[in-house]
């Protein structure tokens, strides 16, 4: 597993900053993939092992999205093929808004940390200019936090005063 400092790092860097507008670029490019209805009930919450994960807001979204799996896929190769993704997953998230701006509350919520790790987060993610992207970022970062803190290490490195910021694991 890589630790936030090296995804930090990697986003900071040329190839990073290249990348970042990529999926920024394709996460606003959403409607214009799946259709303005569809964009409306549901979101892109993740590219995990080439697979697009994807929520709605309701069951019957799930199967209209699941019926235009296909076309979705081959629009998305056609427009990002950098993204080199070969799957779409999705999910029924009924407390999910696809016009919500809570998303860094909703994600403190479901991930709490100290003030600390909190003003750390939102220190490193400061120099992202896309602010969806950098909402995402903080909700990665704090579920590295919480996963670290659920495997019983009480702490992520990479992250917070006392990590180790030479990338190395």
């Amino acid at each position: 597993m890589k630790k936030a400092g090296e995804i930090l790092k990697s986003l900071l860097d040329e190839e990073g900053k290249r990348n970042a507008h990529l999926y920024s670029s394709f996460f606003r490019g959403w409607q214009k993939i799946v259709g303005t209805s569809l964009a409306e009930h549901s979101r892109v919450y993740d590219i995990k092992n080439k697979i697009l994960l994807v929520e709605v807001d309701h069951p019957g979204w799930l199967q209209r999205l699941h019926f235009k799996k296909r076309a979705i896929l081959r629009l998305v190769r056609k427009l990002y093929p950098e993204l080199d993704i070969h799957d779409l997953k999705g999910k029924v998230v009924l407390s999910f808004s696809a016009y919500s701006k809570e998303l860094p509350q909703r994600a403190k919520d479901i991930y709490p940390a100290d003030d600390k790790r909190l003003a750390e987060i939102d220190r490193i993610v400061s120099g992202v200019k896309e602010g969806e992207l950098r909402e995402r970022l903080k909700t990665l970062f704090l579920g590295a936090l919480q996963k670290e803190k659920d495997s019983g290490t009480g702490r992520s490195p990479g992250i917070g005063p006392d990590s180790n910021r030479s990338g190395s694991s």
